[in-house]
């Protein structure tokens, strides 16, 4: 693979980096990903550098430039665990974590108060990435009730009002409603149903999520009983 080495002069993004090298700000991702940098990328001290040193560059560091094939001609396969990791972090997102704390959750509902901390003892709030980000936000669509989120009175999913009777109507409507929902997602590509029960007034169906543009999926099990929903992911 061929490269060359830029030096981070001073007021310089990674987009302006990459509109010098390939004449479009768009490769600045592609930057990011082949340096192993983390956001924002490029500091203007020392000091910050200094809060992750692998990850970050400041004025006078060097940063390697792929040729515009090779970035051109990536795929998946080529590249090397990290790399991957990388790509699927930086195509999914992060967001804002949400407490895994079931007891937590139920007791304190939608209110900011259910956002996790980190654990290094300051109070941080908590961030997920990639995989785990799309995992939450899934979940979170899947099971608000549509027109209960003030302001977007379309985000949200209908299957609290479809378990009636246990039929297999009602199956494939919750089938129906959960895929719907999901794809309105557009990193979502697919949703499949492997396989549901009904017994009295419970339901369980298991569903597999297909990512779009990574080589991923999600697995996860959705339950409704007279207590409520509940999708584990």
């Amino acid at each position: 693979m061929r490269f060359k080495k830029h030096e981070v002069f001073y007021s310089e993004t990674m987009q302006a980096i990459s509109q010098k090298y390939f004449n479009t700000p768009s490769y600045w991702i592609d930057l990011v990903e082949h340096n192993d940098l983390r956001y924002p990328y490029i500091v203007e001290t020392d000091n910050e550098k200094k809060e992750n040193p692998e990850h970050l560059v400041t004025y006078g560091d060097t940063i390697i430039i792929p040729s515009e094939e090779e970035l051109s001609n990536v795929s998946l396969q080529e590249l090397n665990k990290k790399d991957t990791e990388t790509l699927v972090e930086l195509s999914l997102g992060r967001d804002l974590n949400i407490t895994d704390d079931e007891k937590y959750f139920n007791a304190h509902g939608s209110s900011d108060e259910i956002l996790a901390f980190t654990d290094n003892g300051s109070g941080d709030l908590d961030v997920v990435r990639g995989v785990s980000n799309i995992k939450q936000q899934l979940q979170t669509r899947l099971l608000t009730p549509k027109g209960s989120l003030l302001l977007h009175p379309e985000y949200g999913s209908e299957i609290h009002n479809l378990f009636t009777y246990n039929t297999i109507e009602t199956a494939t409507l919750i089938e129906m409603e959960v895929a719907r929902t999901l794809k309105v997602d557009t990193r979502v590509e697919n949703v499949n149903i492997i396989n549901w029960t009904i017994k009295g007034n419970e339901y369980h169906g298991e569903f597999e999520v297909n990512i779009r543009s990574v080589e991923n999926s999600i697995r996860f099990v959705l339950n409704m009983d007279d207590s409520g929903i509940i999708a584990l992911f």
